[in-house]
């Protein structure tokens, strides 16, 4: 892998007000306008997954493959089901993304998504950014059948290693 391509992944996901960060070190690509993020996972008994994030401006689409699959779609207003496949059989779910951002940096000063106070309303990236990083603010709930199961916010920022 090039080196140039190297990056770190930073996750923080807020699940019903509940904050976890996970770091991660993968490589980008980009193509035609569509940032490209690979990554490997290993959980906490030892398994191990691989991420795909396909992200644009428009939405991001996610892939996770291990033992626990997943492939879901993340575009403002957008109501969209996936199955969320386990070793016991598929769950059918929907995701409902509330609000979506994507933006690449250009100065040298930090940067993080922030939350708007009311749920579900509007996120917004401050204007101060790293060079060459991405950000990627998302907030969705997951449902099962109409009813939600749990409200996300997840910010990603995705830097040079």
């Amino acid at each position: 892998m090039n080196e140039k391509n190297k990056v770190y992944i930073t996750i923080k996901r807020t699940q019903d007000g509940e904050c976890e960060i996970q770091e991660y070190t993968g490589s980008k690509k980009v193509l035609g306008g569509t940032l490209f993020v690979t990554f490997t996972e290993t959980d906490d008994e030892g398994e191990k997954y691989s991420h795909l994030l396909k992200i644009s401006d428009s939405g991001m689409e996610w892939i996770k493959k291990g033992q626990v699959s997943t492939n879901t779609g993340f575009r403002k207003g957008e109501v969209k089901p996936f199955l969320f496949a386990t070793p016991h059989g598929d769950i059918r779910l929907t995701i409902k993304t509330h609000e979506y951002i994507f933006t690449s940096g250009e100065s040298q000063d930090g940067a993080q998504c922030t939350p708007s106070t009311e749920k579900k309303t509007t996120l917004s990236v401050s204007e101060e950014k790293e060079k060459d990083t991405h950000y990627v603010c998302v907030s969705y709930s997951v449902c099962q059948g109409e009813s939600p199961v749990s409200d996300y916010e997840t910010e990603l920022i995705i830097r040079p290693l």
